[in-house]
Formats: structure tokens, sequence, C-alpha cells
């Protein structure tokens, strides 16, 4: 089973990734670059000129490359306690006995601390080169959240709940899909379904 990114899924206007990233500008509040970057950041990402990669990788570099790791888990930890979420986050029985996916292509470590111990969390990463932030390690989004997946778990999924065209990959491979907008739930009975949703052609 998959649960969506909890920030993308909460209704909110504003990509998580890209309030992280804004957020990330404290620590380089010195550099010239940074707030003309966010500004334009914000409006490239709205009309979709920049990918999911790419704006991850130029905010590391600009707000997070030379950062410690403690520095760094301490920022996530602050920022999860203010990531809003949805009806299906409040109302999901976390301890029921199944396994629990949650896959997204957010930072792993500002979503882990979101959801119980019993819970596997997989999300993008930094690589570190002793303790200090270097650049992007994956980018968990698209086929490389697939590839992940089959990888390190299992060939398929009986229900995925996901509010992005970009986890078609994992649709093909799902007994049952669920899409969430905001606190709503559209149930696919097949992947032809979740192309029609996602007017994917």
């Amino acid at each position: 089973m998959e649960i969506p990114r909890c920030g993308t899924c909460s209704g909110e206007r504003e990509p998580i990734l890209l309030k992280w990233v804004v957020l990330a500008f404290r620590f380089r509040p010195d550099s010239p670059l940074a707030p003309k970057f966010a500004r334009i950041l914000m409006i490239m990402t709205k009309i979709k000129l920049t990918s999911n990669k790419l704006l991850k990788k130029l905010g590391i570099y600009l707000f997070l490359k030379g950062i410690n790791r403690v520095e760094y888990l301490n920022l996530c930890k602050d920022y999860s306690k203010n990531i809003e979420t949805n009806a299906l986050y409040s109302e999901f029985n976390f301890s029921k006995n199944e396994k629990i996916y949650i896959l997204s292509a957010s930072f792993k470590h500002y979503i882990a601390p979101l959801f119980p111990k019993k819970v596997t969390v997989i999300g993008s990463d930094l690589k570190f080169k002793n303790d200090i932030i270097q650049d992007l390690l994956y980018n968990c989004f698209g086929v490389v959240k697939y590839n992940i997946f089959i990888e390190k778990f299992s060939p398929y999924i009986d229900i995925l709940y996901t509010d992005s065209k970009s986890d078609k990959y994992l649709a093909k491979i799902a007994s049952s899909i669920k899409i969430i907008n905001g606190d709503n739930i559209y149930t696919c009975n097949s992947f032809k379904e979740f192309k029609q949703y996602f007017k994917i052609w």
C-alpha cells in the first residue's frame, strides 16, 4: 500500500518542495542570488518550466550545500511540524496489521517524522561527505520511485493512494488506485481510468 505525499495532497496551493526550498534560504541569507532564485523558482514551478530534479539540485546547491547533518536534520524536524495534512492522513489507521509504504518525491527526512515507526518511508535523499551536504543522492520521482519500490519491496501494490500523474508507473502495478484531491478521494477501477483522470494519452 502507498500513501500519498502528505504535503502535496493537503490542498495547499504551493508545492511542499517549493516551500521547503524557500525555508532553507535561511541558511544562505548572505547569498546575493538566493532571494532572486527563490522568486524565479516560484514562477518557473508554477508554469512548469523546471523539473522536479532540477528544482532539488539547484535548491541544494544554493541553500543546503555545506550544511552539516545535524543542522539539516533539525531543520527537517522543525519543518515537518508545519506540514499540513489532509483527511486521509487524519483518518487512516496506521496501526492495522498490513505493510504500509510512503513513497514521496519530497526529502524523506522531513516526511518520516509524520508517521509511526512501523511505516516504511522512502523519499528523495541527499549525498553527504564527512556529514556535510554535497548534492542530491537520488530523486524519488516518477520511474525512479517505481524502480526503488519494485527492487526493494514488491512487484505489486494492493492499494495505491496518489495525487499525481507522475505515479503512473506505480499505478500500472496497483490492484486498486485511489486519487487524492484535497480531502476528496476518487477510485479508479483500472489503469485506463487513471490515465483518463489525469489526461495521459
